[in-house]
């Protein structure tokens, strides 16, 4: 299985919950209220910022390429 490239708001979530700059008492609650906390946050950030994570996204896509050079992504529907 070759996973897919990371966007920039994966990235962004990746980021926010590897150094820890969700607030401790968010991290008790459920995943998806925990995904909604950083959604919010990516919504607020400033596009400057948005960029930023764009720029590393395509970067990361561009990576995935040479590493997968025919991969195509297809949904398994089963």
């Amino acid at each position: 299985h070759i996973p897919r490239s990371q966007n920039a708001f994966i990235l962004f979530r990746i980021d926010y919950l590897k150094n820890k700059h969700v607030p401790g008492s968010v991290l008790c609650e459920s995943s998806s209220s925990l995904g909604k906390v950083i959604a919010r946050m990516w919504r607020e950030l400033p596009e400057k910022e948005k960029a930023g994570w764009q720029r590393k996204a395509l970067e990361k896509k561009a990576e995935h390429k040479r590493m997968y050079p025919g991969y195509k992504f297809c949904p398994d529907r089963s």
